[in-house]
């Protein structure tokens, strides 16, 4: 049986611990390194999403990518898997922030951007998407690594116009 003493230390290192976590935390480390949490546990829970992902079950995935992002709020893979999730239940909104907040963190990923312009195709918002396609032509057009981006991009801003101009809204 633990003493009194004992486990009035016990509680004095938790407190401690934790709030120097929080600190941490507040100076911009991730969760996962605050807490000194393996960055294989962060990762087994992306892969279990990952799986889940595959195979459409995306509300469970979403659990899986949300541990994954708490852990490490920086890793941009896990910004995108979990804002891709939240896109194909229909929470558009919040995958628009989780990606934004990637891209921010991965400015020279145009694909990023895609995905943002799929969730505002859906939301109905052709001109903001029209936006973002023009700024992912403008941005990459002389970039060799990123060509088959720029082309699609050009293709969605046509089909972007074609429907803007088919719903009467320029």
């Amino acid at each position: 049986m633990i003493d009194h003493d004992q486990s009035k230390k016990n509680e004095e290192f938790q407190i401690e611990f934790i709030t120097e976590a929080i600190e941490r935390v507040i100076a911009g480390e991730s969760v996962e390194t605050a807490l000194q949490i393996d960055k294989k546990v962060t990762e087994s829970f992306y892969s279990i999403g990952y799986s889940l992902y595959q195979q459409s079950n995306y509300e469970e995935a979403l659990r899986y990518f949300k541990y994954s992002v708490m852990l490490d709020n920086y890793e941009v893979k896990y910004l995108i898997a979990y804002a891709k999730c939240l896109k194909n239940i229909g929470e558009l909104d919040e995958a628009i922030s989780y990606l934004t907040i990637a891209q921010l963190l991965s400015s020279n990923d145009p694909t990023i951007a895609l995905v943002i312009c799929e969730c505002l195709l859906k939301k109905n918002l052709v001109d903001e998407a029209g936006q973002i396609l023009e700024m992912i032509e403008s941005h990459f057009k002389n970039s060799e690594e990123h060509k088959q981006i720029v082309e699609l991009s050009r293709g969605l801003k046509k089909i972007a116009d074609n429907e803007t101009i088919k719903n009467g809204l320029i």
